[in-house]
């Protein structure tokens, strides 16, 4: 089996990309920025998108995106994607580095008092807690997830449902990002660093998945 070397080259450069916005986070305050940007937003986005975004934040949850990932495992092991099924577990990755990098990396999250949420539920995730704040999980998880299946769309539907989820696909990504923000789950920068990592990983597996042969080539196959 091939690897998509295109996808291979985008995960590299996002993987690149992310490590040098990291060492910009470390090295530069980014404090009074992400700030201004959360209070803009808030002042922007009307006060009863603060339901909606919450319900976002609990898709978003550890537990509810573990579900989607064991589902696409099971997916592509039923599809006998071998390779595909072990590169998946670069979800596994991506919690790791996340953990690392709240644990690691001095970056406080956003202050109590520009918290928005308004749905609290008391999942297992809720009861693990770090110092710092950098990279948001929800978004290294939901990239991740988004950009595997925007490409498992990409090479296995047609027609209009390929367009309808690709554009379902990258707004579901947006208003999540937008979500994290706006509520004071996480400041501008987490969120960048997040989708940068869940971006390079779900890329790098992605570029695992077969190639459908081409409609022509199956006519030909045909005649």
């Amino acid at each position: 089996m091939r690897l998509n070397l295109r996808l291979c080259l985008l995960s590299l450069l996002s993987f690149f990309l992310f490590c040098v916005f990291t060492y910009f986070v470390i090295s530069i305050q980014t404090s009074n920025a992400d700030l201004q940007l959360t209070t803009l937003l808030q002042q922007i986005v009307p006060n009863w998108l603060a339901w909606p975004f919450s319900l976002l934040s609990l898709i978003g949850t550890a537990e509810l995106t573990f579900i989607v990932w064991a589902t696409l495992l099971l997916f592509v092991f039923l599809r006998k994607h071998i390779l595909t099924f072990f590169s998946l577990f670069l979800y596994l990755g991506g919690l790791l580095a996340e953990i690392t990098g709240k644990l690691l990396i001095n970056h406080p999250g956003p202050p109590s008092q520009l918290y928005k949420g308004v749905i609290h539920l008391e999942l297992p995730s809720s009861f693990v807690q770090t110092a710092y704040s950098y990279p948001s999980g929800h978004m290294v998880r939901m990239t991740f997830l988004i950009v595997f299946l925007f490409c498992l769309f990409d090479q296995q539907s047609t027609g209009k449902t390929k367009i309808v989820a690709k554009i379902g696909l990258t707004g579901f990504l947006i208003l999540m990002a937008i979500s994290r923000v706006y509520l004071a789950e996480h400041w501008t920068s987490d969120v960048v660093g997040g989708i940068l990592l869940g971006l390079s990983l779900g890329l790098l597996a992605a570029s695992t998945l077969p190639k459908q042969p081409s409609t022509t080539h199956q006519v030909n196959l045909l005649t």
